[in-house]
């Protein structure tokens, strides 16, 4: 007997995203929290040095989680008979970069990314009755505008290719300096510079210093946090819109109750945190009310600045350094 492929995705299509939402979404958060203790309680400048590179991986890691998740989304809202896991199964790295996605689905602003991945539709018919206090579409809203205008920026291609390395954790260096003296004394990446750029030939290969200042460490956490909290919203309200019965299966007749549990207790804090922020689209900027509001959201050790000062020298075969956030 033949298997129905996409019929087997359909159907645990509900036991996945709500398994996302209870577990598989919060695993970031809790490697980048367990790591933050574990640095508090022993601030060297070796311990600081593993641990901003374990946070940028996890970044980096989380956007392609959320490029990944936008595609299957979109791509299952043009097509329906394409189960979204179909497309998260058998995604290409290459093709979940976050700009590439926005380029595919011809989304040029936030207000689109909202309309096409259809999230109104999302919002539950008894949501007002439920949790009176809770804005959920300011919420989702907010969630489209950070994807769009923060996401996209802050995923460089630069850094795709320092991440490809850092992932694995084989060519990551304690300091650019070492390799090229102009760069900042932070941990870095080795590559092979990009064969599309002009300086490929006389600079084969290049180092990506990652910046170690109290403000690229508190950015990239609230980006993690931010993005898995999103997503996590998404896919439970996607159980609770097209698959209640997932729900109703681990116990809980009513499914919108499944975000009382403990497990998505963060996520109503989440919601409620969102409803009493400013509106991010009014003014958006790093330093705004969204960033405020990521702020708010998590508990923050001081690190101590610790960032190397820039040694000015003719540049060596190794090139191509960046040391922005990337």
């Amino acid at each position: 007997m033949v298997v129905d492929k996409r019929e087997v995705l359909r159907r645990v299509e509900g036991d996945y995203l709500l398994d996302y939402a209870l577990f598989t979404g919060a695993m970031r958060e809790y490697v980048t929290s367990s790591l933050e203790e574990r640095f508090v309680k022993d601030k060297d400048d070796l311990h600081r040095r593993m641990f901003l590179l374990a946070v940028y991986r996890e970044e980096y890691s989380a956007y392609e989680d959320l490029g990944a998740m936008l595609d299957a989304l979109l791509t299952h809202r043009q097509d329906e008979t394409i189960p979204l896991l179909e497309a998260l199964i058998s995604y290409g790295v290459g093709q979940v970069a976050l700009a590439k996605v926005m380029q595919r689905f011809e989304i040029d602003t936030a207000g689109q990314l909202y309309v096409k991945l259809g999230l109104s539709d999302l919002i539950p018919a008894k949501w007002q009755q439920e949790f009176p206090d809770l804005d959920l579409e300011k919420a989702l809203r907010t969630a489209a505008h950070f994807f769009f205008e923060d996401c996209v920026r802050n995923q460089k291609k630069e850094g795709l290719r320092a991440f490809n390395k850092m992932k694995h954790g084989l060519l990551v260096v304690p300091s650019a300096i070492r390799y090229l003296p102009n760069l900042v004394d932070a941990p870095a990446a080795l590559f092979e510079t990009d064969k599309t750029r002009p300086e490929v030939a006389v600079n084969p290969f290049s180092v990506y210093a990652v910046p170690m200042t109290d403000e690229h460490l508190e950015g990239r956490l609230r980006s993690i946090n931010f993005i898995q909290a999103n997503l996590r919203m998404i896919a439970v309200l996607r159980v609770i819109a097209r698959h209640p019965d997932a729900i109703r299966q681990r116990g809980l007749m009513n499914p919108l109750e499944v975000l009382r549990t403990p497990s998505l207790a963060d996520l109503l804090s989440f919601m409620e945190q969102v409803t009493k922020s400013s509106n991010a689209n009014e003014n958006h900027s790093k330093f705004t009310a969204l960033w405020q509001l990521l702020s708010r959201m998590r508990r923050w050790v001081g690190f101590g600045a610790h960032t190397g000062s820039v040694r000015r020298r003719a540049g060596r075969r190794l090139t191509s350094a960046r040391s922005r956030p990337a």
